[in-house]
């Protein structure tokens, strides 16, 4: 998979969250019980499109950060460097039905960045509206940023920012 391909807009399809719950049994098989993991991106949002990577973000103890890389390593998941520096990012392409899919392992111990990014997608989850804005966003930065990653995340970064905040605010009943 290039990076213009992997830049690309797809629409949503039914099988993300199958095969996210493979790839989640992977992990858990090899990175033990003691870890959290969830799928984020919008492959976990039902009816939202994007570049149809599954992104998986896994919560792990500080201490046992080195020891998970090494074994993502020992498994074939190559590992890119990432401008946060308390989240390794991993990737994986697999066949699937004669598809080469690919998986994003986000390896982290900072519990705000966890916890947000679960809040963007639950936020996300709860409000069509939001849904479609993003999508709007998801398919201008693919054209906009001709296979550059940072320019991708940047482009989305405005409006990640604004519903994260929206979502981690206390809700008050009437």
């Amino acid at each position: 998979m290039d990076n213009q391909e992997k830049y690309s807009f797809k629409q949503a399809q039914e099988n993300y969250p199958l095969l996210f719950s493979k790839e989640k049994q992977k992990l858990r098989k090899l990175l033990g019980a003691k870890i959290w993991i969830e799928h984020i991106g919008s492959t976990a949002v039902s009816g939202l499109g994007g570049k149809g990577i599954i992104d998986i973000m896994v919560l792990v103890s500080e201490k046992n950060v080195a020891d998970f890389m090494q074994k993502l390593l020992k498994k074939n998941y190559k590992y890119f460097m990432n401008d946060t520096i308390d989240r390794f990012f991993f990737e994986k392409d697999y066949k699937y039905k004669n598809k080469t899919r690919r998986v994003h392992v986000h390896l982290t111990y900072n519990k705000e960045n966890f916890f947000g990014c679960l809040a963007f997608r639950n936020y996300l989850r709860e409000h069509p509206e939001a849904i479609k804005k993003y999508e709007i966003i998801k398919k201008n930065a693919t054209v906009v940023c001709e296979g550059d990653g940072q320019i991708y995340r940047n482009y989305k970064k405005k409006f990640i920012d604004k519903i994260t905040g929206l979502a981690k605010k206390p809700k008050t009943e009437i």
